[in-house]
């Protein structure tokens, strides 16, 4: 059954609007007849393997199914179909018709026309070699690449963008403008000059754009809506997700399920820490210290009067001029480098993780490192890639960023009756982890047409 369903997939994904609509209707009442065979009564299969890869391929086929829903929707749109067939808009017929509120559909018809406009990521989106997620991320990054590029130089970062997907998150494949840039068209990297005046004219921009409104609902409840300056944005973002993670540990500890969103968990914080300040309580641990806001520079332009443009942990750069107002308001904590950009140690004879060798973690590691995980900083745990019991040191070298449920997955078990537990394992290699896949999935992905391992 599940081989049908691939195949009506598979032609429904490889079908063009010119082979006529009686074709494409057909492929798809051939899907929704799978469908409809598939959701009711068909067991799940007994084995564990099996089971997960027919949901992995379901994941597949879903993605494929909804780019080729923005695709033509896209055309539909430019064709006129909604309002010829119901006199309304392309998005208010999918919103009536479709049961989708007015941000999705538009967002479904942003996406099908970007799409339209690069046959590159639109072939890899219907074959399912990207998945919507990545779309996002992959646009984000064309869209700021420098408006030099010509069509042959953005056709060769979209190339080299859906190769990093088999191996990149969404979140990552975002984040790809400057390495791109330097693949592509390195002669197109900005000045040093010319990128610091960038800077400083975005902080401008960004400090007159600053606002915050609350708004009465009518129902009980305050809307609150704002723009904030990035480092700002980053003081505020890292107190809420300071608070959040407390609680989460909290509720752990306690052996209780947060069944509450992420959104539920932040509004939540910004209530405690409201609650806080009002009863002038200390502010709740982060990651082993109070909050604080890391910068990264090397140490001559900390010399040079901090005239060199700052970037944060989370790889958003700063203005020199915001960054000389923080080193004169701030406590520095000295971070030394290698020159791979690498945290030297900066201590070797304590068990626990110390305030500096965590901060020195969170900026080798800037996350969990798990591979596939993005989970920031401030809700990982360090580990220790060699258990302390058998006679390491606690430093920089031995330690490994990970959020609570992959630290459960790598923390080898000290007592067990019969062979070693088969688990993930974390290794440091020359400095940086290297995680080792259990050898269940090492077996899988040995198998021919099995997706290629993240990296960690």
């Amino acid at each position: 059954m599940l081989m049908k369903m691939s195949e009506a997939s598979h032609s429904v994904g490889d079908m063009e609007a010119t082979q006529g609509f009686s074709t494409a209707s057909e492929a798809v009442a051939t899907l929704a007849t799978v469908l409809d065979e598939l959701v009711p009564g068909l067991p799940m299969p007994s084995s564990h393997r099996e089971r997960l890869e027919l949901i992995a391929r379901l994941r597949e086929i879903s993605g494929r199914v909804s780019a080729l829903t923005s695709v033509w929707l896209a055309e539909a749109d430019e064709l006129g179909s909604a309002k010829i067939v119901m006199g309304t808009s392309t998005t208010d017929w999918l919103t009536r018709k479709g049961k989708a509120d007015p941000k999705e559909a538009a967002g479904l018809l942003h996406s099908g026309r970007d799409l339209a406009g690069a046959p590159q990521l639109r072939s890899a989106a219907l074959d399912g070699t990207v998945t919507p997620q990545q779309m996002r991320g992959i646009r984000k990054t064309l869209k700021e690449l420098p408006a030099e590029f010509t069509a042959a130089q953005l056709a060769k970062a979209t190339d080299s963008l859906v190769g990093k997907a088999a191996t990149m998150t969404p979140r990552e494949l975002g984040m790809q403008a400057r390495a791109i840039t330097t693949e592509v068209a390195p002669e197109q990297l900005p000045s040093r000059e010319a990128e610091l005046r960038a800077l400083e004219q975005q902080r401008k921009r960004a400090v007159q754009r600053r606002r915050l409104s609350m708004v009465r609902d009518g129902d009980g409840s305050w809307l609150i809506d704002g723009s904030l300056p990035v480092l700002e944005g980053e003081k505020l973002r890292k107190l809420i997700a300071g608070y959040a993670a407390s609680e989460q540990s909290k509720l752990k500890a306690r052996n209780e399920q947060d069944h509450r969103t992420w959104e539920q968990r932040n509004a939540d914080a910004l209530v405690a820490l409201i609650d806080n300040h009002g009863a002038a309580a200390p502010l709740p641990g982060l990651i082993g210290d109070k909050p604080r806001i890391v910068v990264l520079m090397n140490e001559q332009d900390l010399h040079d009067r901090a005239e060199q443009a700052g970037l944060l942990a989370n790889g958003e750069q700063i203005d020199p001029g915001t960054l000389r107002r923080l080193c004169c308001d701030a406590e520095i904590t000295p971070v030394v480098l290698d020159g791979n950009s690498v945290p030297i140690d900066v201590g070797d004879s304590h068990r626990t993780v110390t305030p500096e060798i965590r901060l020195a973690l969170s900026v080798r590691d800037g996350g969990c490192r798990f591979p596939g995980c993005d989970a920031p900083d401030e809700a990982c745990q360090a580990h220790h890639a060699e258990p302390w019991r058998n006679q390491r040191h606690t430093s920089v070298a031995t330690c490994v960023l990970l959020c609570p449920t992959h630290h459960a997955m790598v923390e080898p078990k000290r007592f067990w009756d019969d062979a070693a537990p088969d688990q993930w394992q974390v290794v440091m290699d020359d400095g940086q982890p290297r995680f080792i896949p259990p050898r269940g999935l090492r077996e899988c992905e040995a198998q021919p047409g099995a997706p290629p391992a993240r990296a960690g």
